[in-house]
C-alpha cells in the first residue's frame, strides 16, 4: 500500500540548523549527492531514483550498465533514505508524497525541506 511518509530529522541530529552536507576531500559524499538529487527535482525522483543515481555517483558506473545495475539494486531489500544522513546528521526532513507520483505507479516522488 502507497501513503504518505515523513523522515523526521533525528532527534540526536547534531544540526541546530538544516545543512547542506558539504564534499569531503573534492568528492561529493552520499548525503551531497542524495540532497542535490531532491533539491534539483522536487517531487520528481522517487526514492529508489535517490537511491539508485547515488550509487551510479558514487561507484562510477557507466550509463551502458545502469539498466541491469538498477535490476540488481531493486532486488535489495534495504532501507534506504530513513537512514539517509540528511535526516541524522544534516537537520533535513524527507517528505514522500505518493499522491504526486509522475511516472512510477510503486513509488512516490520526493521533496526535502526543513519542517
Amino acid at each position: 500500500m502507497n501513503f504518505d511518509t515523513f523522515i523526521e530529522v533525528a532527534e540526536d541530529c547534531p544540526a541546530v540548523h538544516a545543512e547542506v552536507p558539504p564534499a569531503r576531500g573534492g568528492r561529493a559524499t552520499k548525503a551531497a549527492i542524495e540532497y542535490e538529487l531532491i533539491v534539483g527535482e522536487p517531487y520528481v525522483l522517487t526514492e529508489e531514483d535517490i537511491a539508485f543515481r547515488t550509487r551510479v555517483v558514487m561507484r562510477d558506473i557507466s550509463e551502458a550498465d545502469w539498466p541491469a545495475e538498477r535490476e540488481r539494486f531493486l532486488m535489495q531489500d534495504k532501507p534506504r533514505l530513513r537512514v539517509s544522513a540528511l535526516a541524522k546528521r544534516y537537520g533535513w526532513g524527507i517528505y514522500i508524497d505518493c499522491q504526486n507520483r509522475k511516472r512510477h505507479s510503486s513509488s512516490a516522488p520526493l521533496r526535502i525541506g526543513r519542517y
